[in-house]
C-alpha cells in the first residue's frame, strides 16, 4: 500500500514547526509521500477541490496544533474555524469523515482543543489521542515517526485482512453460484418425478410438521419448567444468603451484649469485693478503739505491760479480725472457688478498665484467684473514622460493613441493573495519590518516573494527583504501600453511600463542588487541581474529589453486563478480560460523565493521558 502522510497547519500559528517536522519526515519517507497543506498545491487549481483530493490520498492525516490554532480570526474578526471555507477545517472535516488515523500534534505547548469551541464536523477532533512535540524537536519527531510507522503496519495489516475477506466472500458467492446452478439443474430434471409423487409427500410434510410442532411445544414447556425451578432456586438461594447475614448480624449483637453484661458483672463483683473489706476494716478499727477504751479504764495494770507487748498484740487482734470476717479465706463466701477478671481490649469506644478491680489492695496472705477471661469482641470502627498509612502517610477513611445500591436503571447499558450488594468493611484513602506520596515510592526503588510525565518533584504540583501512568504502574504502588486498588464496588459505595445518590454530595449537581470541564483554570498543572481543593464534593464517608479532578483507576477487568451475573457479597469483578474499569471523571469530562455510576475502561499496560489518576484501599482486618 502507498503510505501517504497530509501535514495540516496554520501559517500565522505553527509554520516553522510544521517546517522543522517536514524536514525530518522527510529524511525518513519520501518526499512525494507527504502533502504540506496548501504549500504543495498546483498553481491554478481548484482550492476546495485539490484540498479534499490530496486528504482522499493520504493514509495518515497530522493536525499540527499551536497556540493560536483555533482561536485565529479573519480581518473581520471571526474565528477561521467557523468560516466553512476555511482551509484547515476543510482539510480536518474530510479526514475526520474519511475514518483514517487523524493524529492531533501538540506544539509550542498548545493543549488539545475542547469539543466545545469546535464546529459540528470537527468535534471528533477533540477525542483523538494527541502527540505532544516539545522543545526536543528531533527526537519528539523521532518517536513520532515511529507511531507513524506502526500505523502503516496496522493499516496494512487491515488491508490485507480486508482483502482477504474479500477473495473468500467472492470465491464464497461463485460456489453459492454454481451450486446454485446445480440445483436447478437438478430440480428440473426432478420435476416430473415430483410430480407423481406430490400428493403422497404433502401428506407426509403435513405430519412432519405435526410433530416438529409437537416437539416444539414440549420442549417450550420443559424450557418453562426449567426457567422456573433455577428462578426459584435463585430466590432461595438468595434468601438463604440473607438469613444467613442476619442470623450473623444477630450473632455478634449477641456477643456484644453477653461482653458488656460479663463487663458489668465484673464491676458489680469488683464492688462487693470492695465494700466487704471496707466493712472488715471498719470492724477492726472499732474493735482497736474497743481494746483502747478498756486498757484507759485500768491504767495501773497495763502499765505493768511491757512495751514490745503492744505492737504484736495489734498484730494478733487484726489477724483475729480477718480470720473471722473472712479476710484469710481462699474464696468469697458468695461465690466460693473462683474470682472473674476482665480481659482489657482496646477498641474505638470507651472500654472499661480493671482500675475499678485493683483499687483495694489484697493483703498478701490471699490466695491467688482462678482467672475467668471474659473475651470482650473488638468493636468495628464507625463510619468515616480516619487513620494514616504508615508506609506513606497517606489518610484513610473507614467505610463500614453492610449493604448498598450498585448501579442505575437510569443510566447507560452497561450500569444497569441497578442492584443490593454487600461489602465488608475497608479502609480508603480519603484522597487521590500525589506527585508527593509517587515520589516517596520512587525513590524507594519500588516504583518508576515516565519520561513525559509531569515532573512529579516539583513542589508547586507536590499535592496535585499524579498522571500519565498505567494501570499496572498504579496497582505496582498501592501494592508497594501494602494495600491495593479499590474494586469497582467499594470505589462506588466510598462515593455513594447506601442511599443510592448520584453525586457523592447528593442527588443534584453542584458545579462549585467538583474540578471539571467547566470550572478548572490550571493549564501549567495538566488541569489538575490540588487534592482534596473542594471539601463541599465530600461522600457521605467523608472521601474527597470522586467525581472530578482525574479518573480513577480501579481493580476489576471491564466486562459491560457484568452487572446482571455480579455475586452478591463482596463482588471482584469478572475472572479476566483485556481491560480494566475507571471510575470517576475527570477535569476535562462534562458534568454528566461526573455521576458515581458512571463505567469506563482501559488498557492496564497502556500509558494514559493527563486526565487519570488512583488512590488505594486496604481491607479492614479486625
Amino acid at each position: 500500500m502507498t503510505e501517504n502522510i497530509f501535514l495540516s497547519y496554520r501559517r500565522d500559528d505553527s509554520r516553522g514547526y510544521t517546517n522543522a517536522i517536514y524536514t525530518v519526515l522527510e529524511y525518513h519517507f519520501d518526499s512525494d509521500q507527504i502533502f504540506m497543506d496548501v504549500d504543495t498545491l498546483i498553481p491554478g487549481s481548484n482550492f476546495v477541490q485539490s484540498l479534499e483530493d490530496a486528504v482522499e490520498a493520504c493514509d495518515i492525516f497530522l493536525a499540527i496544533i499551536g497556540l493560536r490554532w483555533e482561536s485565529i480570526e479573519d480581518k473581520k474578526g471571526v474565528r477561521r474555524l467557523e468560516n466553512p471555507e476555511d482551509f484547515v477545517r476543510i482539510e480536518v472535516a474530510h479526514a475526520l469523515k474519511r475514518g483514517i488515523p487523524v493524529i492531533p500534534v501538540l506544539v509550542d505547548g498548545a493543549e488539545m482543543p475542547s469539543s466545545e469551541n469546535l464546529p459540528d464536523n470537527l468535534k471528533d477532533l477533540a477525542y483523538r489521542h494527541a502527540f505532544s512535540i516539545g522543545d526536543h524537536m528531533r527526537s519528539d519527531v523521532q518517536r513520532l515517526i515511529k507511531v507513524l510507522e506502526k500505523t502503516f503496519e496496522r493499516l496494512e495489516r487491515e488491508r490485507v485482512e480486508q482483502e482477504q475477506k474479500e477473495s473468500e466472500l467472492s470465491a464464497k458467492q461463485e460456489a453459492e453460484q454454481k451450486a446454485k446452478a446445480q440445483a436447478e439443474a437438478d430440480l428440473k430434471e426432478k420435476e416430473q418425478a415430483e410430480t407423481e409423487k406430490k400428493a403422497a409427500e404433502e401428506k407426509e410434510q403435513l405430519a412432519l410438521q405435526k410433530a416438529e410442532l409437537e416437539r416444539q411445544e414440549q420442549e417450550k414447556i420443559e424450557a418453562d419448567r426449567k426457567a422456573r425451578e433455577q428462578a426459584g432456586a435463585d430466590l432461595k438461594a438468595k434468601e438463604q444468603a440473607e438469613a444467613d447475614r442476619k442470623v450473623r448480624e444477630k450473632a455478634d449483637q449477641k456477643a456484644m451484649a453477653q461482653a458488656e453484661a460479663d463487663r458489668q458483672a465484673v464491676e458489680k463483683k469488683a464492688k462487693r469485693e470492695a465494700d466487704k473489706k471496707a466493712k472488715i476494716k471498719a470492724k477492726a478499727d472499732r474493735k482497736a478503739q474497743q481494746v483502747e477504751k478498756a486498757g484507759s479504764s485500768a491504767p495501773s495494770a497495763l502499765k505493768k505491760i511491757p512495751v514490745w507487748v503492744w505492737p504484736v498484740a495489734g498484730v494478733v487482734l487484726t489477724l483475729i479480725g480477718y480470720g473471722l470476717f473472712g479476710g484469710l479465706s481462699p474464696t468469697s463466701p458468695e461465690e466460693p472457688g473462683e474470682t472473674e477478671v476482665s480481659l482489657a481490649v482496646a477498641d474505638y469506644t470507651n472500654s472499661p478498665t480493671s482500675e475499678a478491680i485493683s483499687s483495694t489492695p489484697i493483703p498478701e496472705a490471699t490466695i491467688i484467684p482462678t482467672a475467668v477471661l471474659t473475651a470482650v469482641p473488638i468493636v468495628e470502627p464507625p463510619a468515616g473514622a480516619e487513620i494514616s498509612n504508615l508506609k506513606d502517610g497517606a489518610v484513610m477513611v473507614y467505610v463500614p460493613s453492610g449493604d448498598f445500591i450498585m448501579g442505575s436503571d437510569n443510566g447507560e447499558s452497561n450500569e444497569s441493573p441497578a442492584h443490593s450488594v454487600y461489602l465488608d468493611g475497608f479502609w480508603i484513602y480519603k484522597t487521590e495519590m500525589t506527585n508527593a506520596m509517587y515520589t516517596l515510592c520512587v525513590e524507594a526503588g519500588g516504583c518508576i518516573h515516565n519520561d513525559w510525565q509531569l515532573d512529579i518533584t516539583d513542589l508547586t504540583y507536590a499535592n496535585h494527583p499524579v498522571v500519565g501512568i498505567s494501570w499496572k504502574q498504579a496497582d505496582t504502588y498501592c501494592r508497594w504501600a501494602e494495600s491495593q486498588l479499590p474494586t469497582e464496588a467499594e470505589w462506588e459505595k466510598a462515593a455513594r453511600g447506601t442511599d443510592g445518590r448520584m453525586y457523592p454530595w447528593g442527588e443534584d449537581f453542584i458545579i462549585s463542588y467538583a474540578n471539571y470541564a467547566d470550572t478548572y483554570h490550571d493549564p501549567g498543572g495538566e488541569g489538575t487541581v490540588k487534592v482534596g481543593s473542594y471539601p463541599e464534593g465530600a461522600s457521605p464517608y467523608g472521601v474527597l474529589d470522586m467525581a472530578g479532578n482525574v479518573t480513577e483507576y480501579v481493580a476489576d477487568w471491564y466486562a459491560a453486563g457484568y452487572y446482571a451475573i455480579s455475586q452478591y457479597e463482596n463482588p471482584a469483578g469478572p475472572e479476566d478480560g483485556l481491560e480494566r474499569v475507571v471510575r470517576g471523571g475527570s477535569f476535562n469530562n462534562s458534568s454528566s460523565n461526573l455521576v458515581v455510576t458512571k463505567r469506563s475502561s482501559i488498557f492496564p499496560r497502556e500509558i494514559q493521558t493527563n486526565q487519570f489518576g488512583f488512590r488505594c484501599a486496604i481491607s479492614y482486618l479486625p
